[in-house]
C-alpha cells in the first residue's frame, strides 16, 4: 500500500492511498463514474487499464484537459469533479463515436 494523500471528489474531502486511480477513489467517495472498457477482475488480481474508450473522463483542477479516471493515479491535493458539463459532454461524444463504428447488434447485446 502506498502513502496516503488528500483529495477532493465533488466537494468531498478524503484521504486515500496514492496507488489508487481516480476511479477507485471516487468509488470510495460514493461518486459514480461510468466505464466501458474498464474491467476490475478482483478474482484474478488484475485490472484492465487500457483507457481506450474514454467514457470515464473527469475534470481535474489545474489539468489542461480531461483525464481518464480508470488509469490516472490520485495525487496530493487533487481536486476532482466527476460530472461537470464538459466531462458529461465529452463522455457522450466518445460513446457516439464508438457506436458509430459498430454494428447495430452492439446496441442490443448485454
Amino acid at each position: 500500500m502506498g502513502s496516503m494523500v488528500k483529495v477532493s471528489i465533488n466537494g468531498t474531502d478524503l484521504e486515500v492511498s496514492d496507488d489508487l486511480t481516480i476511479l477507485e477513489a471516487a468509488r470510495l467517495a460514493n461518486a459514480s463514474i461510468p466505464t466501458l472498457c474498464h474491467l476490475d477482475l478482483h478474482d484474478l488480481k488484475a485490472v484492465n487499464q487500457t483507457a481506450s474508450c474514454r467514457v470515464c473522463l473527469v475534470e481535474v483542477e489545474r489539468s489542461k484537459s480531461l483525464v481518464a479516471s480508470c488509469s490516472t493515479k490520485v495525487t496530493q491535493g487533487m481536486v476532482i469533479r466527476t460530472h461537470t458539463p464538459q466531462a458529461v459532454m465529452a463522455r457522450r461524444t466518445n460513446v457516439e463515436i464508438l457506436l458509430s463504428n459498430h454494428p447495430f447488434e452492439c446496441l442490443t447485446c448485454e
